[in-house]
């Protein structure tokens, strides 16, 4: 896919780079290789994050059920942020009506 955008003179340049050798090589597979400081790390090709975070999950016991927030705690924001727009709806919307007016 990427190897379709590039032009002819820009290719030979990044064919020789070591980075998009990694890249290629990489999305054959459930991986793909992320950069970051420490150097390359694995992450699983259904992911969305970056290398920093696959560490974190390979360092520390992260995302257990422990770690989640309680639904109680989510509907109580959702009512929170359901009666906060009604009350923007209310009187910054009929405020800016009236403006208009």
């Amino acid at each position: 896919m990427l190897k379709k955008i590039l032009t002819k003179n820009s290719s030979k340049f990044i064919k020789s780079n070591s980075l998009f050798k990694n890249f290629c090589a990489s999305q054959s597979g459930n991986f793909r290789v992320e950069y970051d400081t420490f150097g390359p790390v694995n992450v699983p090709n259904d992911k969305y994050w970056a290398a920093q975070t696959q560490r974190s999950l390979q360092n520390f016991s992260i995302g257990t059920q422990e770690d989640k927030m309680p639904m109680s705690v989510v509907r109580a924001m959702a009512i929170v942020k359901k009666c906060a727009a009604k009350v923007i709806i209310k009187y910054v919307f009929n405020k800016q009506k009236k403006m208009r007016q």
